[in-house]
């Protein structure tokens, strides 16, 4: 009889239904709770069980097909393939976060990730730690993954409490460092972010167009301590602006709409008076905030400038120029699955792996 499936899904969740019955078969495949030659349900059958569309599963069991994980047989129910199959010569987990799985950049990383260990003939697994509505991540789906036959773990967030299981598994692993870019204990590497040379390029470019007052904008403490003392060196005028956002599990929705909220209040009189430049340390919330300003007739950049923190391919879309503190998602995935490789190869520790965003007026 064909097995129960070992996961659920969830459309609270934020990453889509056809992503969680891909991630869940890859984990309960990688853990030996699917093993090689087991037959799965068939997809009407997959489809009842989960509570989603045959449209949803047939998506699904198409890509683990692609991937050679599955064999599939339609009406029949899927047969799981052995690894050796596909070639692979090893695995990597990825432990990501909700938060992380819903950013375009996260997202986009992960992909060109998985891209480049794949050409090298290595299997990607994902688990994601669940944002609760107290904002501590539940990663209890990592401890039933951590049971499986993996050579690496990649950390893609500063959550110690996921470092703390790949550590007590004797896990060698790579890790984004923490917020204030302290490194992750016995990472084999850390990846950091270095914006100095594009913050200083941003301060130039601010002295040039003699911008007197800057306020940074974010739905939370942005990190940019950097800029604002830099700004300050240099005479201008700054402040943060924090936007609050709804309790609860927060989403890309609620940011938006929180940012276009609190500019529509503050400008939607008429009344309100703009810096000389707004900076937004998340796409998201500039977004929302572009909407506002534009519904409250406050011309960009006639009247205020605009410079957002933005991924290289998703950056916020307006008729007049912005500027942008860019990041490039697919060359750092790149980079980070060549160091992975590097550590694999070696078995030793590598580098500190440096991020560096480019300001582009």
């Amino acid at each position: 009889m064909p097995p129960i499936l070992p996961f659920l899904v969830s459309r609270e969740r934020k990453s889509s239904l056809i992503s969680q019955i891909v991630s869940g078969v890859e984990r309960a495949v990688a853990d030996g709770t699917l093993k090689a030659g087991c037959v799965l349900p068939s997809q009407e059958e997959i489809a009842d069980e989960l509570g989603v569309s045959l449209r949803v599963v047939r998506i699904a069991c198409g890509r683990l097909a692609d991937a050679g994980v599955i064999r599939a047989r339609p009406h029949l129910g899927s047969v799981v393939l052995p690894r050796k199959n596909k070639g692979w010569r090893g695995t990597v987990l990825v432990v990501m976060t909700s938060v992380n799985e819903a950013s375009y950049y996260q997202s986009t990383l992960l992909g060109e990730f998985r891209r480049r260990l794949a050409a090298d003939r290595y299997n990607v697994v994902s688990v994601t730690g669940t944002r609760k509505a107290n904002g501590v991540y539940d990663f209890r789906s990592l401890d039933s993954a951590l049971g499986g036959d993996y050579d690496f773990a990649f950390l893609m967030s500063d959550a110690d409490l996921a470092a703390d299981r790949i550590r007590s598994a004797r896990l060698p692993f790579a890790a984004f460092a923490r917020k204030d870019g302290s490194r992750v204990e016995s990472a084999r590497f850390t990846v950091t972010c270095d914006l100095t040379r594009a913050f200083a390029d941003l301060i130039a470019d601010v002295r040039r167009k003699g911008v007197s007052s800057v306020e940074i904008v974010d739905f939370e403490r942005s990190g940019c301590e950097e800029l604002m003392t830099g700004l300050r060196a240099a005479g201008i005028s700054v402040r943060e602006w924090v936007i609050p956002v709804e309790s609860g599990v927060i989403t890309l929705e609620k940011v938006k709409k929180a940012a276009m909220d609190a500019f529509c209040e503050r400008f939607g009189s008429g009344d309100g008076e703009p810096p000389g430049l707004f900076v937004f340390s998340d796409d998201f919330v500039a977004n929302g905030a572009l909407l506002a300003l534009a519904f409250c007739g406050v011309a960009v950049p006639d009247d205020v400038r605009v410079v957002t923190l933005s991924s290289k391919g998703n950056a916020p879309v307006y008729p007049r120029r912005i500027g942008f503190l860019e990041y490039d998602p697919v060359a750092y995935g790149r980079l980070a699955a060549e160091r992975v490789l590097a550590c694999l190869a070696t078995g030793k520790s590598q580098g500190s792996l440096v991020l560096s965003p480019v300001y582009k007026p």
